[in-house]
């Protein structure tokens, strides 16, 4: 019983995570950086005030590592 409560406890902590994690990672890429050197350097222009910047990838590689527990979770039960 308490193995089972703990595998339990664990697999919704993770999923919790996994959704915190792409709820954050989401939040980077829409709102605005606090100041311009938060950015780092923008390495595609779209036009000359707007385009992907190191940032972005960041906050994308914390989505995907989000989405990557959520299914770990759901596939392993």
């Amino acid at each position: 019983m308490g193995k089972h409560l703990l595998q339990l406890f664990l697999r919704v902590t993770t999923f919790l995570i996994g959704i915190l994690l792409v709820t954050i990672g989401l939040s980077l890429i829409i709102m605005p950086a606090p100041s311009p050197t938060f950015e780092i350097a923008t390495l595609i222009y779209f036009n000359p005030n707007d385009g992907v910047t190191i940032m972005d990838l960041i906050s994308l590689l914390v989505i995907f590592v989000g989405i990557y527990l959520i299914i770990h979770v759901m596939i392993n039960h």
